[in-house]
């Protein structure tokens, strides 16, 4: 199946995965949050496989065995046209901070 590529709002999708998984019993006891960047530039990219890449993402918390903190942020990345996610585990499985980021390429400005 061919992927539907539009524009999408990184912020809007991120908020709608942490509504679904927030009352989840995996994260009943992990601080969940989200910093979003107000200001970030849209992308161009298929809905429902981002979502399921953030939720992947977030279900990784699996490893923090119930407690800690997991943190995304979002930020524009403007001299390289990208949106970057970062995902930041502080839970005890890993005693230390985990960080992970990646980066998708956002659309041009319209002027």
């Amino acid at each position: 199946m061919l992927a539907k590529m539009t524009p999408l709002k990184v912020n809007r999708g991120l908020e709608g995965v942490f509504s679904l998984l927030e009352d989840h019993l995996l994260f009943q006891n992990i601080d969940l949050r989200l910093e979003p960047d107000p200001h970030l530039p849209l992308i161009l990219g298929d809905k429902n496989r981002l979502e399921q890449v953030f939720i992947n993402l977030l279900m990784n918390g699996e490893a923090m065995k119930g407690e800690g903190r997991l943190t995304v942020r979002t930020s524009a990345v403007p001299e390289k046209a990208q949106v970057r996610l970062s995902f930041e585990d502080s839970g005890p499985a890993s005693r230390s901070l985990i960080s992970t980021a990646c980066s998708i390429p956002s659309l041009p400005a319209r002027r």
